[in-house]
């Protein structure tokens, strides 16, 4: 029995009339479906994507620890393989390309580096062994360079009869390094540091050494080594002051703002060679040399500055 005042309750028998489903209510339910199903579309595609980049990254780890170990190995051929395995992983994983970079370097320059010695005893030493060659080809051909790379520190190395044309030398440093008959031909060294290195008898036919800081650097012919070959050579804003390129082939050679300061060019070939330069200054230049585009003063040139490009 209903006390007084309180609210009466409908009673719904069993089979009565359910209320009215509304048309906004239809139209929401279809809208929540999709939402759900899109949000557990992003999942799915979130998940798989996570997995992958797991998976990814533990191959690349595995294959990574697996170029160390070979790297490490006391086998040459073994070495060699791990040398260029950790030159395709520097190519697919940026995070690990300066670390992979400063390992090769280091390695040259263990094998290869002139230490506190006379750079002359570089002409008692043989050609490299296949694995430091395999090193220099990982760094100059495999790698190359990106913005932000710091440069390749190679200073004070031995590199006798290295072949290397068309290899990507930019912004690396070779200082006081001794070139020995090596071919560089077509390279590219453009704003490399070579000052007071020795090209003994190199090729270096066609290559750019555009705004190169050679000051001091050695293209004369050493001993029996042979001729320095600077034919079509791009040495263009170069600083070649104090440079020694006597006897030097540079025919055809492009020495555009060049500076040649007590450079020395007896008995150079410069057939063909353009000098658009400052003369003035230049030690024992070959008579016959065309000086129709030659400077009036050296107030014009520029003096080469790496740094604003090489990090």
């Amino acid at each position: 029995m209903l006390r007084s005042g309180s609210p009466r309750r409908k009673l719904r028998l069993p089979g009565s009339a359910q209320p009215p489903v509304t048309a906004e209510k239809r139209s929401f339910l279809p809208q929540t479906v999709s939402v759900l199903t899109a949000i557990t579309a992003v999942l799915a595609i979130v998940i798989s994507w996570l997995t992958l980049r797991m998976n990814r990254d533990a191959q690349f780890s595995t294959r990574y620890t697996s170029a160390v170990e070979q790297f490490g190995n006391g086998n040459e051929l073994t070495r060699t393989g791990g040398i260029y395995l950790l030159g395709r992983l520097a190519v697919e994983s940026s995070d690990d390309r300066s670390i992979i970079i400063d390992m090769l370097t280091d390695y040259v320059k263990q094998k290869t580096g002139l230490g506190n010695a006379d750079p002359a005893v570089c002409h008692t030493r043989s050609a490299p062994a296949p694995d430091v060659v395999a090193a220099l080809r990982v760094l100059f051909f495999r790698i190359g360079r990106e913005p932000g790379d710091k440069r390749i520190d190679l200073r004070r190395v031995c590199l006798v009869g290295v072949e290397m044309p068309g290899a990507d030398l930019t912004c690396v440093r070779l200082d006081q390094s001794v070139i020995r008959s090596a071919v560089f031909d077509n390279a590219k060294l453009v704003d490399a540091s070579l000052e007071y290195v020795s090209f003994a008898g190199s090729s270096l036919i066609g290559a750019d050494l555009t705004r190169a800081v050679a000051f001091g650097a050695d293209f004369t012919n050493v001993n029996t080594y042979g001729r320095t070959d600077l034919t079509g050579a791009r040495l263009r804003e170069a600083e070649l002051a104090e440079a020694k390129l006597a006897g030097a082939d540079l025919t055809g050679a492009d020495l555009t703002r060049a500076r040649l300061d007590d450079a020395d060019l007896t008995d150079a070939d410069v057939s063909g060679a353009r000098l658009a330069t400052y003369l003035g200054r230049i030690k024992h230049l070959p008579p016959g040399a065309d000086r129709s585009g030659a400077l009036a003063s050296a107030t014009a040139l520029a003096v080469p500055d790496p740094a604003r490009v090489c990090a």
